[in-house]
């Protein structure tokens, strides 16, 4: 029986993930024969794991997502931290230097809208508490200053995915917690 707690069926979903990220490495994107043959497997077990590619990366994007969010939830107060500290953003961007061939495709597809999901949720408990902790009452100029943030904050993760990651991921949470307003 092949569920989805099955080895065998966890190793084949871990073999088109894997053989997905290798195409998106190359900047190709594949059709379901190539990632079949490359990950040495009928097309039609492909079926039986996802309905279409943009299925498998949707799946692929979760996983990614989920261990990401491990990783800033597993460092405390994110945002304290964060303002105090580039320490908070480093083992973030470890994470997507970890993953960038999965990012960098991401970010191209998606771009800002990369960040929206569970966004009402992280600005109803964490930024907007903290805009009205340095005072900012007004919610729309939060929101320009929270945009504004955010489409940086993607550019840069952008730059430093389509260079290689030359810089170190202490670096550069260096240079980005620079450009962070001061209290």
């Amino acid at each position: 029986m092949n569920t989805a707690n099955n080895q065998l069926h966890q190793e084949t979903e871990r073999r088109l993930r894997q053989e997905l990220l290798c195409f998106l490495e190359r900047e190709q994107e594949p059709t379901v024969s190539e990632l079949c043959e490359a990950a040495q497997i009928n097309r039609s077990t492909f079926y039986r794991h996802y309905r279409d590619i943009p299925d498998l990366m949707e799946k692929t994007e979760k996983e990614i997502q989920k261990g990401l969010f491990r990783t800033v939830g597993s460092q405390g107060d994110f945002l304290t931290r964060l303002e105090s500290s580039s320490d908070a953003l480093e083992p973030l961007i470890s994470y997507i230097g970890q993953n960038r061939y999965f990012y960098r495709a991401y970010l191209r597809k998606n771009g800002d809208a990369a960040l929206e999901d569970g966004y009402q949720l992280f600005w109803e408990k964490k930024i907007q508490p903290l805009f009205l902790a340095h005072r900012v009452e007004s919610e729309a100029r939060m929101r320009y200053y929270f945009a504004y943030a955010k489409s940086g904050f993607v550019t840069i993760l952008r730059m430093w995915l389509e260079g290689g990651c030359r810089e170190s991921p202490r670096e550069l949470a260096g240079i980005i917690h620079k450009m962070l307003p001061a209290k």
